[in-house]
């Protein structure tokens, strides 16, 4: 099976939306910005791309979209603005982005990524519940990535607190992101935790 059998890769973004707003389960549009004259974007499609476990989570979460910037000038515009690539966005089919990232990821630090923008996209429906689940499952998807890992803690924590209103598991889950992962940006955002 060949790379683009086991993706079913769009090439159009306003019919990808569509396509995201008329699918059962909330999905997201994921857009790949990238040129055929790009290494980094032939190590995305050799390394990442083929592995089934990101297939499978693109095919079944997202509705996947390849733009070839040589070919398509849209890539560079709002709200893509890929000036790089390989530039990957994760965008809601009313075409506002939730996460952005430039350059090879190999798959575990892309499925972190995929599992962080469905958390962020959770939030942002006010679906906190569902955002809580999605955050514990990102905590699994980043497990031994600490860059991903802390802002994994970090929603999870949010979520609880969302979901919940109980304001003692946001501080819980701050705390053990401070605990866990002291010196990361997600750490600091929260330093004033170890007061409450």
């Amino acid at each position: 099976m060949t790379i683009t059998e086991k993706i079913q890769w769009r090439h159009n973004v306003e019919m990808a939306r569509q396509e995201a707003n008329e699918a059962e389960g909330n999905k997201m549009v994921l857009i790949e910005a990238f040129s055929p004259k790009c290494v980094s974007c032939k190590n995305m499609e050799e390394r990442t791309w083929s592995d089934d476990t990101v297939a499978q989570i693109l095919e079944t979460e997202f509705i996947p979209v390849q733009i070839n910037v040589l070919e398509d000038e849209s890539a560079a515009k709002p709200p893509l603005l890929a000036f790089w690539t390989p530039t990957v966005i994760a965008m809601c089919p009313d075409g506002n982005v939730h996460r952005k990232w430039m350059g090879f990821l190999p798959p575990k630090e892309f499925l972190g990524e995929a599992a962080l923008a469905r958390v962020v996209y959770a939030m942002a429906r006010q679906s906190y519940g569902e955002a809580h689940r999605l955050a514990q499952e990102a905590t699994q998807w980043t497990e031994g990535d600490d860059l991903r890992h802390s802002e994994a803690l970090y929603w999870q924590a949010v979520a609880a607190y969302k979901a919940s209103e109980n304001q003692e598991l946001l501080i819980a889950g701050w705390k053990d992101l401070l605990h866990r992962f002291p010196d990361s940006e997600w750490a600091k955002k929260v330093d004033f935790a170890d007061n409450l």
